[in-house]
């Protein structure tokens, strides 16, 4: 137990720095603003904004609103909660997993390990987005069906699993393709008789099963049919759509050859990609439980590869981190059998597998390296209090303040609120303030349409002035500004 424990603090440790950095990185920016900060119902029944928002995660989404609600618009560490939850809940389910399918008590140890320091289950651990959520639960579905492929206690490990399934779906729609290459995996090992042998059934508790099984995914996609059902019009539309703005393969070719390689390196970051022959090595060699365990992470993968292909529909790698926690897994249990078969084929007198815990603490190590050099460093960023106290105090309350870039925009749309309050309620707008990065001007301030982008400043006469808002920011003050109100003074008077 003070191993596991000693590991989970790790990965928490590792999971809680930089938990509470300013929001807006990720997408968070347009989660929080398009979804979250509106009410339930518009969650619910809305999918997307437009063909340049694209849609959400809508389970996620309605945690984050609850949250919300709960702790405020910009309480960072609340707002993450959920997400970082997920990642630690998870670890342990990678662990009863890597439990149910190797006899070895070690190789779960060092799965849990390699999935506490995996740096892409960290950073969206630490995301306010629906990532952690789809593979917390499609982790959980893999193991309510390894539990209730050889257990009688069919109501507790069958809830689970459609439980389980239904939200990683409600969460990500995508996730029906690791549902429909669960559903393959569970039909081969019930019809096939030298697989379901393995778990000691008979013909008929093998059919038995099956119907249980058949029962719970027609339930679950119910359930995912009526909860979607509200959004399917704008789903169909929006996903036509932003698939032509944003193809991810250039071609059916590209995506054939390029597919698992990408989703590889979304994986395994870095050097550790060097590391993934060491999966086909664990599929393919080391012992397991059961010989059907071995097809799991294949025919995951593969249903999610040859369904792409076949629909000629992808997205990005993100989506299918459904099969990160497998891969892991089974990576583990490649290296240590490699350690062990290089071990024999040198004859050392060595009794224990120095050479797989050699590589295991290479792979470790070059995790944090990874975390340390590359991902704290890009998701570093600025003091949100400081960043709105700066803005305050350097403009006007009748100030129109104006945010080129819309992550820029989350902790200053306060302050923007109240200054428009104030110039429509003082019938007085005395300048323009435009938040902007560091490198951009005035000119390159451009509002973006479905239909291109839309210059707002052309050709601007009046003096600006310029202030430095934080290191990477600044605000650019249009001054002397002559306008002409198009509603006479006693507009309100004399409407209604």
């Amino acid at each position: 137990m003070l191993i596991i424990t000693s590991i989970f603090l790790i990965g928490i440790s590792l999971r809680a720095h930089q938990l509470g950095r300013a929001l807006g990185g990720g997408d968070e920016n347009e989660i929080l603003l398009s979804w979250v900060y509106t009410p339930i119902d518009s969650i619910v029944n809305t999918w997307s904004l437009g063909a340049l928002s694209g849609g959400h995660h809508v389970f996620h989404t309605i945690t984050l609103r609850m949250m919300v609600l709960m702790f405020g618009e910009e309480n960072e560490l609340a707002i993450r909660f959920p997400a970082f939850a997920a990642g630690i809940i998870c670890l342990w389910f990678i662990y009863k997993i890597s439990r149910e399918i190797f006899p070895s008590k070690t190789l779960a140890y060092l799965a849990l390990l390699v999935s506490a320091v995996c740096p892409i289950h960290i950073y969206y651990s630490q995301t306010a987005r629906g990532y952690s959520f789809m593979i917390l639960f499609t982790t959980l579905a893999i193991y309510a069906t390894l539990k209730l492929i050889k257990s009688d206690k069919y109501f507790g490990w069958g809830f689970l699993l459609l439980l389980s399934g239904f939200l990683s779906i409600y969460t990500l729609p995508l996730s029906v393709l690791f549902i429909l290459g669960l559903a393959v995996w569970i039909f081969f090992v019930l019809k096939v008789p030298s697989l379901n042998a393995d778990f000691d059934l008979t013909q008929e508790s093998s059919s038995k099963k099956l119907y249980q099984f058949l029962l719970i995914f027609l339930l679950m996609g119910i359930c995912s049919f009526l909860s979607y059902l509200p959004l399917i019009d704008g789903m169909l539309q929006t996903s036509t759509e932003r698939y032509s703005l944003d193809k991810i393969y250039s071609s059916g070719w590209d995506m054939l050859v390029n597919f698992i390689p990408t989703l590889l390196f979304k994986i395994f970051s870095g050097p550790l990609i060097y590391f993934t022959p060491f999966i086909i090595a664990g599929i393919c060699f080391d012992k397991t439980c059961n010989r059907s365990y071995r097809l799991l992470p294949v025919i995951i993968l593969l249903t999610t590869y040859f369904a792409t292909l076949i629909t000629g529909l992808a997205w990005y790698p993100r989506v299918y981190l459904f099969n990160l926690p497998l891969l892991l897994i089974f990576l583990v249990s490649g290296i240590m059998w490699v350690g062990k078969s290089l071990r024999r084929l040198t004859r050392t007198e060595i009794s224990f597998n120095w050479i797989g815990y050699s590589l295991m603490g290479a792979y470790v190590t070059l995790s944090l390296f990874e975390i340390f050099s590359n991902h704290y460093p890009s998701t570093k960023t600025y003091n949100p209090k400081e960043y709105r106290q700066s803005i305050n105090s350097q403009i006007q309350s009748n100030n129109l303040l104006l945010v080129a870039d819309p992550k820029n925009y989350l902790y200053a749309r306060s302050i923007y609120k109240n200054n428009l309050q104030n110039i429509i309620t003082g019938h007085q707008l005395d300048a323009i303030s435009l938040l902007v990065n560091n490198a951009a001007n005035i000119e390159d301030y451009y509002v973006k349409t479905p239909k291109g982008y839309l210059p707002v400043f052309i050709n601007w006469q009046d003096k600006h002035s310029l202030k430095s808002v934080s290191k990477d920011k600044k605000l650019i003050h249009l001054n002397n500004i002559k306008t002409t109100s198009l509603l006479s003074k006693d507009f309100e008077s004399t409407v209604g």
